[in-house]
């Protein structure tokens, strides 16, 4: 695990917040979340293709690497409610 970034990807990551949402970094912990989008056929249909798990493990690495390199990246939307990400 990278610095500055926590497996639950907590607080402390949180880019920008809403009162029913908060935007964080996004860590390894979300690529289940990423998958489920990123791999669900309908959800890709203008997409090439649909994504593999080692797709979306690459695709939050790769975002990962956008944080160091460029400061920003893609972030986790997170429902405040249940931590559904």
């Amino acid at each position: 695990m990278e610095a500055g970034l926590t497996a639950a990807g907590d607080v402390r990551d949180s880019v920008m917040e809403t009162e029913r949402l908060v935007l964080r970094h996004l860590t390894e912990s979300d690529v289940d979340a990423i998958f489920a989008v990123l791999g669900d056929p309908l959800a890709m249909k203008y997409y090439p293709r649909s994504f593999t798990r080692e797709d979306a493990e690459g695709w939050v690495a790769r975002c990962h690497e956008r944080y160091r390199k460029d400061g920003y990246a893609l972030f986790a939307v997170v429902a405040k409610a249940d931590g559904e990400v």
